[in-house]
Order: structure tokens, then C-alpha cells, then sequence
């Protein structure tokens, strides 16, 4: 009987196992794509993208390469900061670590096939927390080199 119990007791705990380590392979897989932010609010105040001529682009791959193009204005023209750098997804915890932007830390709400809901956290200067959310959408990315676009 001992050994019975203990059998289902081992059954029961790889079973476990399994389900969680397929939940993480879902969620990975919705996230290995290419995404668009289409809205964002800091320190719950939305910000207006419509002022920015080009949008921040993110894209998943494989073998944890992230690629990151974010607006920047310089000499009065909106560019991007291209940035190519690891990324981990923890589904326990939601925690989505991209190396290139610690120590910020960013957990993801919402993940689906059309829906990516992150939340950024940073100590400002002052020593203040401030949040960030951003919402995104996916988009179809094209990769040169290290840089990141939006496919034409």
C-alpha cells in the first residue's frame, strides 16, 4: 500500500511538473514575435503617442535575442536607439528580464496572440519609484543587421 501511495504521490508531482513547463513554452511561443507599442502611461498618466512619427518596435527570437528600437529625438528629428540584447521569461513570476534595459524590472499582466501588456519599474534619480505601462500589438518585423523595422 506504502508503495502505491508513493507512486501516485511521484505520478502527481511530474504531472505538475509538465503543466507548468508547458505553460512557459506557450508563453514564450506568443511572445517570439514581433511587437508595436500602441499605448503607454507613466506613473498613471497616459502619455499621447501621436507625437512621435515612428514607433518603439521589440521583437522575441530565438536563443533569447531581443531586439529593441526605441523613438529618439535628436537635432530635431525623431530616430531610433537600436539595441540588440538577451531576454528570459519566468511564467511563475511574470518576470520578463531584457538584459539591455536593467535594472528596470518588467513584469508582463497580459500575453496573448495579439496582446502584450508590460510593466516597467525604476527608481528615478530622487529615489521615487516610477511605473510605467505599455501596451503592445504585434507587428510584422523585418531584422538588417542589428537594427529592428516595421516591414513595409
Amino acid at each position: 500500500m506504502k508503495k502505491v501511495l508513493l507512486l501516485l504521490t511521484c505520478s502527481l508531482i511530474l504531472l505538475a511538473g509538465c503543466k507548468e513547463d508547458d505553460e512557459q513554452m506557450l508563453w514564450e511561443t506568443n511572445l517570439k514575435q514581433g511587437w508595436i507599442l500602441v499605448s503607454e502611461e507613466v506613473n498613471g498618466i497616459q502619455v499621447d503617442l501621436t507625437q512621435i512619427s515612428i514607433p518603439e518596435l521589440m521583437y522575441f527570437g530565438e536563443q533569447s535575442l531581443c531586439y529593441l528600437a526605441t523613438p529618439a529625438l535628436e537635432n530635431s528629428q525623431w530616430g531610433y536607439n537600436d539595441l540588440r540584447t538577451a531576454w528570459s521569461y519566468d511564467h511563475s513570476n511574470k518576470i520578463l528580464n531584457i538584459a539591455g534595459l536593467l535594472p528596470v524590472t518588467n513584469y508582463i499582466d497580459v500575453l496573448t496572440g495579439n496582446r502584450l501588456e508590460i510593466h516597467y519599474y525604476r527608481y528615478n534619480e530622487s529615489g521615487d519609484l516610477d511605473t510605467y505601462e505599455k501596451v503592445f500589438s504585434p507587428a510584422q518585423i523585418k531584422i538588417e543587421g542589428l537594427k529592428i523595422r516595421l516591414a513595409e
